[in-house]
């Protein structure tokens, strides 16, 4: 993470993106538990994510059949299914209009006006 980048907006997007990142990282092909998850969030970003906030994104994204969990000991790991792997193949062509629209959302003196009914 950039040092001049605000904490704050680093974890509050993480948390927001939670669910795509996740997608992401699964698309490698190799199966993560929740702690994984967890440690991976703290080594790539410095945040300490709850395990609350991930089990809750997993359990969500498992009942969308976007991930499948499989039991293994004491530890539940997660793959991506065919419906999860297109939806984050979906999610990253569209990039470009997403990065479009973050710049646009944080230009200076932007002003947002409703839209008015006629």
């Amino acid at each position: 993470m950039n040092a001049g980048f605000p904490k704050k907006l680093c974890e509050r997007l993480v948390k927001d993106f939670l669910d795509v990142w996740i997608l992401k990282k699964l698309s490698n092909g190799h199966p993560l538990s929740g702690n994984d998850i967890i440690a991976f969030l703290h080594y790539e970003f410095g945040l300490l994510i709850s395990p609350g906030t991930v089990y809750s994104t997993l359990y969500s994204l498992e009942r969308e059949s976007f991930v499948e969990g499989a039991s293994s000991e004491r530890k539940r790991f997660y793959v991506l299914t065919e419906k999860g792997r297109a939806a984050i193949e979906a999610t990253v062509n569209d990039r470009t209009q997403i990065l479009r629209f973050l710049a646009e959302l944080l230009k200076p003196n932007r002003t947002f006006l409703r839209s008015q009914s006629p």
